[in-house]
């Protein structure tokens, strides 16, 4: 099965989300196309450490989930992620679109950082 970026991303907002602190993922045997899809994006979460499993089926998002989804949740940080990944050759590892998240994301706040800062020195006399 082939890793989809926007379903992992849509699994996990799902899970945060919901009103439950965990969600079921079982999967049976000749389950349906979609299941089978969300459940192995679940496993792949599993393996990244963004979610955990709290029982057999069970699952949990963990500290590295939420701060995955801190990087990721807003819109457009998310398509200037995958089109940076898309710029180095298109397919990339969980850990890489999670980098180059992050990355994006700092980037925005010291921009933001620096705006208020340039703002407060122009305008101090006014203070």
């Amino acid at each position: 099965m082939k890793f989809e970026p926007d379903f992992f991303r849509e699994t996990l907002l799902n899970f945060e989300q919901s009103d439950d602190i965990w969600e079921v993922s079982t999967m049976a045997y000749g389950g349906n196309p979609e299941e089978k899809k969300r459940h192995y994006h679940i496993l792949l979460a599993t393996d990244e450490g963004l979610l955990a499993p709290v029982s057999k089926d069970c699952y949990r998002l963990t500290s590295e989930g939420h701060k995955f989804l801190d990087a990721t949740r807003d819109k457009s940080t998310w398509e200037r992620t995958k089109k940076k990944v898309a710029e180095t050759g298109g397919s990339a590892t969980i850990e890489i679109f999670r980098a180059v998240a992050w990355g994006l994301l700092k980037k925005t706040v010291k921009k933001k950082q620096g705006l208020k800062s340039r703002l407060r020195n122009r305008f101090s006399s006014f203070i």
